[in-house]
């Protein structure tokens, strides 16, 4: 099936979508990792057809196949859930502002040059803030159980037994 494609002002090959395949470029280069799946391919259209099909052929074939979709996995496998959430809500702004679907590559992209400094940025600090909030409310309990202000103590003693439970507990709590 070919991929039906028609102009977008905010796509930098100037296409925009209609199908789920995208226009690969040739001259793209290839990770170790898509070099295994493009092998794994290969074997399996030569099994397919009964020959050999060779490199060139199964490298074409499945960048235009499967090369998107594949690094569209790879890519989201490493980013958090949160950050996920934010290049969907970031393509569907980029695919409303062109009138058309602008693709989640596109998205990821723009957003990783354009915006995910600032936006972890703003992650961290607000991380930061209620790592603080945390600490400050051991060291009123511990100090309140004293009878007297233990300051520093308080917050180092707090860092030293709870940070670690504290940091995975939140961690597991915003993949959900």
């Amino acid at each position: 099936m070919e991929t039906e494609m028609w102009g977008c002002p905010m796509n930098p090959l100037n296409l925009c979508e209609k199908s789920g395949n995208a226009a690969v470029k040739k001259e793209e280069k290839i990770s170790k990792d898509e070099r295994r799946e493009i092998e794994l391919h290969k074997y399996y259209l030569s099994m397919k057809a009964g020959y050999d099909v060779g490199w060139e052929f199964a490298h074409d074939d499945w960048l235009k196949n499967f090369a998107k979709k594949h690094r569209e996995e790879k890519r989201k496998r490493e980013l958090t859930e949160e950050e996920k959430n934010e290049i969907e809500l970031h393509k569907y702004y980029l695919s409303t502002k062109a009138s058309c679907d602008v693709g989640w590559d596109f998205a990821y992209e723009d957003w990783m040059k354009n915006h995910s400094k600032k936006w972890r940025s703003g992650i961290m600090e607000k991380d930061s803030q209620e790592e603080i909030k945390e600490m400050l409310k051991h060291k009123w309990i511990e100090s309140e159980k004293a009878g007297r202000d233990l300051g520093d103590r308080a917050v180092f003693d707090w860092i030293e037994k709870y940070a670690d439970k504290w940091r995975e507990i939140r961690k597991k709590v915003k993949k959900q």
